[in-house]
């Protein structure tokens, strides 16, 4: 067994407050994998994503917007999936942490991830 320590940054791009991440390793350099964190009443802000990315809320309560300006709440089990270039943008409502994964590949949502709203969380998933 090995042990590392994930580097933490903050980010304050695209007009971001309230934002930390730690950076987990890349798979195969075509990939990046972070862990967000996002105070109450901070945001990422609007920027468009490199690749495909993928937001999976951990704990908190937040919202999202993406190319259409359609604004949704997310929460606990929310997956969001953005295509590349989508101009997107997450506001923490609550103190949120979600693992943020930019894949050059297919993120594949197909059979195990439900798309639409889900009655336990009271929150809109898309994929």
């Amino acid at each position: 067994m090995r042990l590392f320590t994930m580097p933490s940054r903050p980010i304050e791009r695209f007009d971001s407050s309230g934002v930390v991440v730690d950076l987990l390793p890349g798979l195969l350099g075509e990939s990046q994998i972070t862990v967000a964190h996002v105070a109450a009443g901070g945001t990422i802000g609007a920027h468009p994503t490199a690749h495909r990315q993928l937001l999976a809320v951990v704990s908190g309560v937040g919202q999202v917007r993406g190319e259409d300006g359609t604004v949704q709440g997310i929460g606990p089990g929310s997956l969001v999936l953005w295509d590349t270039g989508e101009s997107h943008q997450t506001w923490a409502t609550t103190d949120l942490v979600a693992v943020v994964v930019e894949a050059v590949g297919v993120i594949d949502l197909a059979r195990r991830f439900p798309e639409g709203l889900d009655d336990h969380a009271n929150v809109v998933h898309q994929a």
